[in-house]
């Protein structure tokens, strides 16, 4: 968890694990350095009792800063009506699919995404399934889901998908997807039952696998805001090891207006004929979102050379 943020956190929320130093309930501490705190020594007393070890606290005044989301469900999304957000496809239709030797022959597959309205992989959240609608993508990006089923001695049992991804609107991409910060995401959940071994033909690509589903699987989906906050507190240290004993804020935390001020900005181009280069400079809520939602696109790392 030393090395990635990303990391860090799913160690921290779902196995329980510690928080970074200078961290508590949530909140991230702008720490000090405590090595110049005089040592502190006992006098021994002559006996064989051993000198009881103990620790030295510090409390020192200094600013904090917390990220958090605010969500609610997608006020025109009706999840209940599958219809709204799967394909229910005809697996019979020879000309359109075809399946591995070694898969089980099915009548129908569901799969994520509305097949009439062109690329099978958006979750319209307004109910306008059109170029100038409000939409989401099920995956990192627009790609379709070619995989994974859980198959256990031929039978098929459940799997989950769960990713972040910006709200999209008339045309607009990953990371410059947001008009104004801070700027909605969506989160979702699907589970279900999901089966491979059928690819569907496309005459100028070939046979390309795509994900299905046994039935039509269940999905939450919340809409989501993020907030960044700051506030002055007052914290206690162990001075030996950094961590936090207690802390106390001055006030109520404050929106972070920092956090979104500079959207990719271009301040200075450098031209020639052999180098193009420009100084962009972003806030720290933007970069953290992007790099939340952009984290699981590894297309994007490996165009980009990561």
């Amino acid at each position: 968890m030393r090395t990635s943020w990303i990391y860090g956190a799913a160690i921290q929320t779902s196995l329980n694990g510690s928080e970074p130093p200078w961290s508590s309930g949530g909140w991230s501490f702008v720490p000090y350095d405590l090595s110049t705190l005089p040592a502190t020594t006992l006098q021994n007393t002559g006996d064989q009792i051993p000198t009881p070890k103990y620790s030295r606290n510090a409390t020192v005044d200094t600013s904090a800063i917390r990220a958090r989301l605010e969500c609610s469900p997608h006020a025109h999304l009706d999840l209940e009506d599958s219809k709204n957000w799967l394909t229910d496809w005809d697996l019979t239709n020879t000309t359109m699919w075809q399946k591995d030797n070694n898969t089980k022959a099915r009548s129908r597959g569901f799969e994520l995404g509305l097949s009439s309205f062109g690329k099978n992989t958006l979750l319209y959240l307004d109910q306008k399934p059109n170029d100038h609608g409000n939409y989401t993508t099920f995956f990192a990006n627009n790609k379709r889901f070619q995989c994974c089923e859980n198959k256990t001695d031929e039978q098929i049992g459940t799997a989950s998908v769960g990713y972040w991804s910006p709200n999209l609107q008339n045309g607009s991409y990953y990371p410059d997807f947001a008009g104004t910060w801070p700027a909605n995401f969506t989160v979702k959940w699907i589970h279900g039952r999901p089966f491979e071994g059928y690819c569907g033909i496309v005459p100028t690509h070939g046979c390309i696998p795509r994900l299905m589903w046994t039935e039509k699987p269940r999905m939450s989906a919340l809409n989501c805001m993020p907030v960044i906050e700051t506030a002055n507190v007052t914290v206690t240290v162990d001075a030996e090891d950094g961590r936090v004993v207690d802390f106390e804020l001055h006030g109520e935390p404050q929106p972070d207006e920092h956090a979104w001020s500079d959207d990719f900005v271009q301040h200075k181009f450098n031209q020639s004929e052999t180098d193009f280069a420009i100084n962009i400079t972003t806030s720290h809520g933007i970069l953290f979102i992007t790099a939340l939602l952009g984290a699981a696109d590894l297309n994007e790392h490996r165009r980009s050379g990561l």
